[in-house]
């Protein structure tokens, strides 16, 4: 019952917002109608792409049950997700950190694969990635919340572009 009563509040509020949008266009004209008609579209397209990552997120979490090709990491209290996922054609690749995705050339990768194989420390090998992301892509560093070379992410990007990836 009272999913009908929620229902037929939908259905109100939208009889009220449709009539009140109505006595409106009367005093548009027909440059601001064709202004109106875009809005709607890039809201319909802005509606359906949400409505692709929404998918996508689903299919993420459902394929990030086998974590074979990342580590979970901690980051403060809460568990990162790291994952590096190559394309079909292995000339990009995907930088999973927990719910970002960054999109990365061959190019760039084989500049961190070369970076993360040195032969320094640890910790200078890390300084080295980070200022490399820092130089040449900061836009992983600041949507993946990556605040220093002492990151766990970074760490992480590092052991699995050991693991996975050789120098040539």
């Amino acid at each position: 019952m009272a999913k009908k009563s929620v229902t037929r509040k939908k259905d109100d509020t939208r009889k009220l917002l449709e009539d009140q949008l109505k006595k409106l266009l009367k005093d548009v004209d027909n440059a601001g109608l064709v202004f109106l008609i875009e809005q709607a579209n890039v809201l319909r397209h802005n509606m359906e792409i949400d409505r692709i990552n929404q998918n996508i997120d689903e299919i993420n979490k459902i394929n990030n049950k086998n974590k074979s090709r990342g580590m979970k990491t901690k980051k403060g209290t809460e568990s990162v997700y790291v994952e590096i996922i190559p394309d079909d054609d292995k000339k990009n690749f995907i930088f999973q950190i927990g719910n970002e995705r960054k999109f990365i050339t061959l190019a760039e990768m084989r500049t961190m694969v070369k970076i993360s194989h040195g032969d320094e420390p640890a910790t200078t090998i890390a300084r080295r990635f980070y200022q490399w992301l820092y130089n040449e892509r900061k836009d992983v560093l600041i949507d993946c919340h990556v605040r220093s070379k002492d990151s766990v992410i970074i760490n992480d990007l590092i052991k699995i572009i050991k693991k996975k990836y050789k120098t040539k």
